[in-house]
């Protein structure tokens, strides 16, 4: 059956990964400097701003358009954050 090879392919590749030497290196508090992004410190504090924006809607279980009544924003302008969907708990 086709599933049943996938699986057995699938645990091959685990086996073998298994076995591999992983490098780890640890990357700083800023994850846009480690990948050599542009503006490294204003994306971050975006990412970070958002995080927490994100949370406070959580918390109160608003959705995005009761946030962008509550805030004067557009709702299009808080699809920033990403909500999951038009009235359903943002997610980050």
């Amino acid at each position: 059956m086709r599933v049943i090879s996938w699986v057995k392919a699938a645990q091959k590749d685990f086996e073998k990964m298994k076995k591999e030497q992983i490098e780890v290196v640890r990357g700083s508090d800023n994850p846009f400097r480690d990948a050599g992004l542009p503006n490294p410190e204003l994306e971050n504090a975006r990412a970070t701003l958002a995080a927490e924006i994100i949370g406070i809607l959580n918390e109160r279980n608003l959705s995005k358009r009761k946030a962008a009544s509550i805030t004067g924003n557009p709702s299009c302008r808080l699809t920033a954050c990403t909500p999951r969907d038009e009235n359903g708990p943002w997610t980050g």
